[in-house]
């Protein structure tokens, strides 16, 4: 059977059974069923608050047995910790807080509690919150408050101990000045905001304008005009106008009057919130003088030019220099070159103009030519012209290959003076010079035919010349006595070339050349009989010397007992560096002694010879 129990307790149950027959029997356990106590949960706290913001909710529990769980959730999220109150962090919205406790006995209440989280967020805007000028001092305020349920109430407070409870009011301030604004809003379930904007309204003063400057000049002159400004807002804008054209957008102006009459100067400053001011003042332009200078023209150096000028109280021309009375109208030009010659010319009204003249002077043809020429027979000399010209004419014709040009070969038979007129392509005359050239003959030299000699022999050129031979020059000099005379000697040493180069007074040269062929032979060596190593600078050395040698294959020294006591191989003859020094094996020879050479000597033309002897050596 099922039976409902009235309560809580411990419940004894028992069974009892009869058999068909009659028999019976009972069974009954003590304690047969438990009937735990439930426990009953309440949510404590406010049903209403703001957001944002934590806010604390309690469990009160009624409970015969220990609580063993709580189970917080918000709109059916979990929510807290196994505790018996709950901190949560609401933002605006509706919300329903649940509740789970448990006992140690499983026994479980559930409640549930509604609540409302509002909110209230004062913000807004300005409509220009900067203004400027006493015309421009009205000002709209529009809310941009908000609230998750609405919002119930405005206070505005402007800075001026005035205040409104529109949701989006204007309002007229009565002086410039800075303004702190300040917006209080309520929603509908009594949540406050306060919204403070510190110097959120600022009206300026109108500025004040003005500018200076220099209000009468002459024309096509620069003026400067400087703003003189006073605002408490920002400048952002400059604008000049002459005669209503805009001119400049700075704080000052300089501008250039091209024309004379009367202009109106008018400055307009805008500032950053919406001021705009002008003023504007008449300014006189007066005209300038014409000077009218003249003439341009073109003269011949050395001749002068009267210039003029005109419409002035006061002159001045420049650069003076080539100028008389160069402070009036009229002065007198005498430049040396073209010169362009300004004048300042000043009016009553103290208005300078300018003009100016081109003097143009033609140079002379100043004409420049060759110097007198010497040339040879035969051979052409180049003739130049220069000068202040495009064009030159020679004469005579003969000998010239032409006649015209800055540059002609003159190649006469004769000695003959050339002229050469420069033309004049200005007004002033042509340029004529004279150019001499003399004709000289050439010259002839002989050396006559070449010579084969033995070496050591002296030589005495055999030169023989024709044409007036002023100068010789031999090359190369090598052994020659002379290197500018007419018949050089020289010892024949080796083969050799000489050429030589004659000229006459006119500078004619001619050229011939000598071959020389060397012979080598025994005379042509020579080795002393006889030395004395004793250091005084004379015959301290024993070596080979001589002519045609082209080289000392070897020589040797011997003693008496033909032991050597000196050898050298392959050296240059007439070398002293080369030669035996008197000493046997570092040691000098004390007696007067006698030794015994062999030299073996090179020929230039290749022969070899073989020479042999004694030498004394002397102490």
């Amino acid at each position: 059977p099922a039976h409902i129990y009235p309560g809580h307790g411990n419940y004894d149950v028992m069974l009892a059974i009869a058999s068909v027959h009659g028999c019976v029997d009972t069974f009954r356990i003590v304690p047969a069923v438990t009937i735990n106590p439930m426990p009953s949960a309440l949510i404590v706290g406010d049903s209403i608050h703001c957001a944002p913001g934590t806010y604390q909710y309690s469990a009160n529990i009624n409970s015969i047995d220990v609580i063993q769980t709580y189970q917080w959730t918000v709109n059916g999220a979990n929510a807290g910790t196994n505790a018996a109150t709950l901190n949560h962090n609401f933002t605006a919205g509706n919300y329903t807080i649940g509740l789970r406790v448990t006992t140690v006995n499983d026994c479980i209440d559930y409640i549930q509690r509604n609540i409302i989280v509002d909110s209230s967020n004062a913000d807004f805007s300005i409509q220009r919150p900067v203004r400027c000028g006493s015309n421009d001092r009205t000002v709209n305020f529009t809310s941009t408050s908000g609230s998750h349920f609405g919002i119930a109430s405005y206070e505005w407070h402007f800075g001026d101990n005035q205040t409104s409870f529109s949701q989006n009011p204007g309002h007229t301030y009565a002086q410039p000045g800075t303004y702190n604004i300040m917006l209080v809003t309520t929603s509908v379930h009594g949540c406050t905001d306060t919204m403070r904007l510190p110097q959120s309204v600022i009206i300026y003063e109108t500025p004040t304008v003005d500018f200076t400057g220099q209000y009468e000049t002459c024309m096509q002159k620069r003026l400067q005009f400087t703003s003189q400004i006073v605002s408490q807002d920002a400048i952002t804008g400059y604008t000049w106008t002459v005669n209503g054209a805009p001119t400049g957008s700075t704080a000052s102006l300089d501008y250039l009057f091209n024309n004379a009459g009367t202009f109106t100067v008018a400055l307009t400053v805008t500032t950053q919130n919406g001021c705009s001011v002008t003023t504007s003042k008449p300014v006189t332009i007066r005209a300038l003088p014409v000077p009218a200078a003249a003439p341009n023209t073109t003269i011949c150096t050395g001749t002068s030019v009267t210039l003029s000028a005109q419409d002035g109280n006061n002159f001045e021309w420049t650069p003076a220099a080539t100028l008389q009375n160069a402070l009036t109208a009229s002065p007198v030009a005498s430049p040396t070159s073209t010169t362009k010659y300004y004048v300042k010319v000043t009016s009553q009204y103290g208005c300078i103009q300018y003009d100016s003249v081109v003097i143009r002077v033609d140079e002379r043809v100043r004409l420049r030519h060759s110097q007198d020429a010497i040339t040879c027979r035969g051979t052409a000399v180049t003739l130049t012209a220069s000068g202040n010209s495009n064009q030159f004419i020679w004469s005579p014709a003969a000998g010239l290959n032409t006649t015209t040009g800055t540059s002609v070969s003159a190649n006469p038979q004769n000695t003959t003076t050339y002229r050469v007129v420069g033309v004049s392509s200005n007004v002033c005359p042509s340029d004529t010079g004279y150019i001499k050239v003399t004709v000289g003959d050439i010259p002839t030299v002989n050396l006559g035919p070449d010579i084969t000699i033995a070496a050591g022999t002296e030589v005495t050129i055999p030169t023989t010349t024709t044409g007036g031979v002023v100068g010789f020059t031999w090359t190369p000099t090598t052994g020659l006595t002379c290197t500018s005379c007419a018949q050089p000697k020289f010892i024949a040493n080796e083969d050799i070339t000489y050429k030589v180069k004659v000229r006459t007074q006119y500078g004619c040269e001619a050229t011939d050349e000598l071959r020389i062929v060397v012979l080598c032979n025994k005379g042509a060596v020579f080795i002393p009989n006889a030395f004395t190593p004793n250091n005084d600078g004379l015959n301290d050395v024993f070596f080979v010397s001589g002519y045609g040698i082209a080289r000392v294959k070897h020589f040797s020294v011997f003693d008496r007992w033909g032991k050597p006591v000196f050898r050298k191989d392959n050296i240059q003859a007439g070398d002293r560096n080369q030669g035996w020094n008197g000493k046997v094996n570092n040691m000098d020879i004390t007696t007067t002694t006698t030794f015994v050479y062999v030299a073996e000597v090179e020929c230039t033309e290749g022969t070899t010879l073989v020479l042999k002897g004694s030498v004394i050596l002397i102490r």
